[in-house]
C-alpha cells in the first residue's frame, strides 16, 4: 500500500491506533507505531515521516509513553520448517515483547480479502516486498508466504478496524462500506474468517484462509454475527480468481493474458513512475510522461493499481 489518508479508508484509521495505544500505555507499557509501504524506493526516515503524515498517524506521537518507528533497518528472521525458509523482517520487531496488529477491513484484487493475515506484510521493509512478488507469482503460493509470515510472528492480538471498511476493487481504491465495528481476535485466521461471515463472504474462497484451514491452523466456527452482517462486494476479478486458482499450471501459463483482468493506463497517469518501479516483473515503462504495461510481462499481482497514487490505473475485464 502507498500512504492515503485517513477518509480514503484505504489505511487503518488514526483514531483506532490511537485508542489502542492510549490502553496499552494505561495497562503499563510503552507503544512503538511501526509499517512499512510498499513501492519501489528503498525505505527512509523522510518516506516513513511522509506516510505517518499522510495516513494521520504523525501526531500520535505526543501522547505519553508512545513513538513512532523511524528504524529504517531489517533482519533475517528463519523459518526453517515453513514453505519460506526466512523472512527479510523489519528490526523494530526486536524491540517488541508484544505485537497487536490493527489492520483495516477492505476486498484485495489478489487475496479476495486484506484483513489480519495480509496486514502482516506490512513487516516486510518497503521494496522487499516486490521480490516476495516475483517469487510468488502464483496466489496459492502467495497465501502461503502469508500463512508461513503470520504463523513466525504470531500477534498476540489482532484489533481491526472495521467501522468503515472497503468493498469492491480494494485494496486502494474501492468503494467505502460502513460496517460500525471493531473485531478482535488473539488468531488472525479465526479473526479473519470471523470477519468473512459478517461481510458475507465464504473463508474457503480466501485463498490464504483455504490454505490455513488445510493445515489445521483454525477450525471454522460458526460465528453468531447475524446482527452484524454488512453484505461486502467481492473484486469483479474475483470470479475468475476462484477458477484461476484451481487451474493447472498448464493451463494458467496458455490462458492468462486472455482470461485475467489486465491493468489499465487511464490519462489521469503523469508518468511518476511509482508502478514502474513497484513492478516486480519490470513489466512497466514510462515514454512520454506515461505509462505502458508490457501485458506479456504482467503476472497479475495489481501492485501497481494498488500502489498508484493518482488512481490512475483500472482494471480492464477479459472476459465478463
Amino acid at each position: 500500500m502507498s500512504p492515503s489518508e485517513p477518509g480514503q479508508e484505504a489505511t487503518t484509521h488514526p483514531s483506532v491506533v490511537k485508542a489502542v495505544a492510549r490502553e496499552v500505555v494505561r495497562l503499563g507499557a510503552k507503544v512503538i507505531i511501526a509499517d512499512s509501504p510498499g513501492g519501489g524506493s528503498a525505505i527512509s526516515e523522510q518516506i516513513l515521516k511522509n506516510l505517518y503524515t499522510k495516513t494521520g498517524m504523525i501526531n500520535l506521537h505526543k501522547l505519553k509513553n508512545v513513538k513512532l518507528n523511524y528504524d529504517t533497518s531489517y533482519f533475517e528472521a528463519p523459518n526453517p520448517k515453513g514453505f519460506i525458509k526466512k523472512y527479510k523482517l523489519m528490526s523494530v520487531l526486536k524491540q517488541a515483547d508484544k505485537i497487536i496488529n490493527v489492520p483495516k477491513v477492505k476486498t484485495h484484487m489478489l487475496t479476495t480479502l486484506t484483513c489480519s493475515v495480509k496486514n502482516l506484510f506490512g513487516l516486510i521493509p518497503g521494496r522487499d516486498k516486490i521480490s516476495y512478488h516475483t517469487r510468488f507469482k502464483d496466489v496459492n503460493d502467495f497465501s502461503r508466504m502469508l500463512i508461513d509470515l503470520a504463523v513466525l510472528v504470531k500477534p498476540t492480538l489482532t484489533i481491526v478496524d472495521g467501522v468503515i471498511g472497503m468493498e469492491g476493487q480494494g485494496p486502494s481504491f474501492g468503494k467505502k462500506k460502513e460496517l460500525g465495528l471493531i473485531i478482535a481476535g488473539t488468531n488472525v485466521f479465526e479473526t479473519d474468517s470471523a470477519v468473512c461471515d459478517i461481510i458475507g463472504f465464504k473463508a474457503e474462497t480466501v485463498p490464504y484462509l483455504k490454505a490455513a484451514l488445510d493445515r489445521n491452523l483454525f477450525k471454522k466456527e460458526e460465528y453468531d454475527v447475524k446482527k452484524y452482517k454488512v453484505k461486502f462486494a467481492e473484486p469483479h476479478a474475483d470470479i475468475l480468481r476462484k477458477l484461476w486458482n484451481v487451474c493447472p499450471s498448464s493451463i494458467k501459463d496458455m490462458m492468462s493474458n486472455i482470461w485475467l483482468d489486465v491493468p489499465n493506463i487511464t490519462s489521469k497517469c503523469i508518468g511518476c513512475g511509482m508502478c514502474r518501479d513497484s513492478c516486480p516483473e519490470s513489466a512497466i515503462t514510462i515514454t512520454n510522461n506515461k505509462a505502458s504495461i508490457n501485458y506479456k510481462k504482467c503476472i497479475r499481482c495489481y501492485c501497481c493499481y494498488e500502489l498508484c497514487r493518482y488512481n490512475a490505473i483500472t482494471l480492464k475485464k477479459k472476459i465478463f
